[in-house]
């Protein structure tokens, strides 16, 4: 495409602390990062590997080309994962999610009666089922490894537990005070799989302020939210329809015209042209990955394949080619 977007950020390069834009090249469009546990990732050689406190996460679990790796906190109840054996967790009566790499098999008895079986030696298994309350009993045959056991419907990155459950905490990725981030209109892009619903790609913030933001939404199976709202006013549009699924890759691009326009391209088709919305004056200038907002942050994360932000309005043939 021949608009060259102001910031451009394809997961690549980073240090501590910071995830790196290719685009500007003067630093100012480099996002900060912080979480304040270890995490770990896939690695090139697909091979599970630690990463230091406040340290991005670039991870290849899709194959050759990596995601920044944002992630919700989570906890892994195991007692030891490393070296699992018979061990007994206490639950309540809600979603689990059981995961391990191996060729072995993890019985369980107690609050929820079932098996996870392995496939192959690198690969990572999965099974959500909902336990009652009590003591959940898990017996162990065979090769399993980084076993985990966490609470909700979707697996998270292996967290390593040696002695005690171990948390990992949330991953922030985030632009505060975006200089050329001052009026309308702008496009905003995100490539990203959806990895739960409910969960937001990028959203446009005042980091100070948890009135205040511009957003899209993966709302769920079957509709997109667009969420516009300042200290006087909420426009929240929850009803346009599209299909979707957990897993599925999807390109977003909207672009915000002025304080009632917007228009919403996902996979190359328009989704939704408003020029009568209500009125959202500009009053956000922070850029934020994965995350609905800093003030009375909702603790949800949506890992990035790539993003970039134009400082104009593309056009239809720009926004249809982009999302393609």
């Amino acid at each position: 495409m021949s608009v060259k977007p102001t910031i451009a950020l394809i997961p690549s390069a980073y240090n501590t602390n910071k995830v790196y834009s290719v685009l500007p090249t003067d630093g100012s469009g480099d996002f900060s990062f912080s979480r304040t546990t270890q995490g770990t990732r896939v690695n090139k050689n697909g091979l599970v590997e630690v990463t230091e406190v406040n340290t991005p996460r670039l991870d290849y679990s899709d194959g050759n080309c990596p995601k920044l790796l944002l992630e919700k906190q989570a906890t892994n109840l195991y007692v030891n994962s490393a070296t699992l054996v018979t061990q007994s967790v206490t639950t309540t009566a809600t979603s689990y999610t059981v995961t391990f790499y191996g060729t072995g098999i993890i019985t369980f008895s107690g609050t929820y009666v079932g098996s996870l079986v392995g496939t192959s030696y690198n690969d990572r298994v999965s099974l959500t089922f909902t336990a009652s309350s009590g003591t959940l009993i898990n017996t162990v045959s065979g090769d399993v490894r980084n076993a985990q056991i966490e609470l909700g419907t979707v697996a998270t990155s292996y967290i390593d537990s040696l002695g005690s459950p171990t948390t990992r905490t949330k991953d922030n990725a985030y632009l505060y005070n975006y200089p050329q981030l001052t009026s309308y209109p702008f496009t905003i892009y995100a490539e990203a799989e959806i990895e739960a619903f409910g969960n937001i790609p990028f959203s446009i913030t005042d980091s100070a302020a948890n009135n205040k933001y511009l957003l899209v939404s993966f709302t769920s199976s079957s509709s997109i939210g667009v969420l516009r709202r300042d200290a006087a006013t909420n426009d929240s549009d929850y009803h346009f329809g599209y299909s979707w699924a957990i897993g599925q890759n999807v390109k977003v691009a909207i672009a915000f015209i002025n304080a009632t326009s917007y228009r919403l391209f996902i996979n190359g088709d328009e989704i939704a042209y408003v020029t009568s919305g209500d009125s959202i004056p500009f009053a956000h200038n922070d850029i934020i990955l994965g995350q609905f907002r800093v003030a009375s942050d909702t603790g949800t994360r949506n890992s990035i394949k790539d993003f970039k932000f134009y400082n104009q309005e593309l056009t239809d043939t720009q926004m249809r080619e982009l999302t393609s």
